[in-house]
């Protein structure tokens, strides 16, 4: 009956199950429809693992190879940062995917489990690869194209945020079956509260556009705010910190909007002038100024 039920015309499955049988007979095991198919999913999804392996590094060594002969710049940072190693790792899942129908038919629990695993597994899978091809892409337009050394790490921490909390949302739908639709639908009840979660990152994101937009900071900036501690250069800009090296080395760390809504002075002006100008008071005696005397 099981044979019958577990795709009785391939060939490959009736000798998987024929052997399984075989092995149950042999550990003294009563014959069970769920332990057959159990043993049967283990048996693919270990094959399809070694497939997904093998082709992932087949195909790794190959790019890996061309990259290194082309002697390409680009292909060097692409292997240096891992994005080749990261995104191979989507090869394995849509093996996985593509061997499942030989382990289950029909619509049990186990394969409904199995199923919802492995999506969710192939949608974290691809958005980690999304993320790490987008990191890449901001690190090569930061390296190349930001001569101005803009603030644009807000910009990046959001795009990844939005990608992750997407992945976040279909992963849910998933587990509870629902389309993703009606799960955003049902989050505009939430927005007060994910305003507030969110609210300094929302709040960074709109300073750090605002700061960018209006060259009012760049990294490596000597910056001065009256109202805090901070006196050094702008090392780093992100969705939620400013960090401020001061002239004694120690770090002080900023929300975005913190320049944003109060002054702030910065030294680049005189930087790029090539020369330091001082005001300061100098007290002259009136009775000590007397006339030129011509000559």
């Amino acid at each position: 009956m099981l044979l019958s039920a577990l795709i009785p015309s391939n060939r490959v499955a009736q000798w998987l199950l024929v052997h399984i049988h075989h092995l149950l007979d042999a550990v003294g095991l009563k014959k069970n429809q769920t332990i057959e198919e159990v043993i049967y999913a283990a048996i693919i999804v270990c094959i399809a693992l070694f497939i997904g392996w093998a082709i992932r590094n087949i195909v790794l060594y190959g790019v890996r190879k061309f990259m290194l002969m082309r002697h390409s710049t680009v292909g060097k940072e692409l292997i240096d940062h891992k994005v080749l190693s990261r995104c191979s790792h989507i090869i394995p899942p849509l093996v996985l995917l593509a061997l499942l129908p030989f382990a289950f038919t029909s619509e049990t629990a186990l394969r409904v489990i199995v199923l919802r695993g492995l999506l969710i597994y192939t949608v974290v899978v691809v958005c980690r690869a999304i993320c790490t091809v987008t990191k890449f892409i901001w690190l090569r337009f930061d390296e190349t194209r930001n001569s101005k050394n803009l603030p644009l790490g807000g910009i990046l921490d959001t795009a990844v945020g939005i990608i992750w909390f997407i992945a976040v949302i279909i992963c849910i739908s998933i587990v509870v079956n629902k389309s993703p639709v009606n799960l955003l639908t049902g989050l505009g009840a939430f927005a007060a509260v994910l305003m507030l979660v969110f609210k300094d990152s929302i709040l960074g994101l709109v300073a750090g556009l605002q700061l960018s937009q209006n060259d009012m900071l760049r990294v490596g900036d000597w910056i001065v705010v009256p109202s805090t501690i901070a006196n050094g250069i702008v090392i780093d800009v992100n969705l939620t910190a400013v960090k401020v090296q001061n002239w004694d080395n120690t770090i002080v760390t900023l929300p975005p909007y913190t320049l944003v809504s109060t002054s702030f002075q910065n030294w680049r002006g005189m930087t790029e002038s090539g020369c330091r100008q001082i005001a300061r008071s100098v007290i002259i005696d009136s009775d000590t100024i007397v006339p030129q005397p011509k000559k």
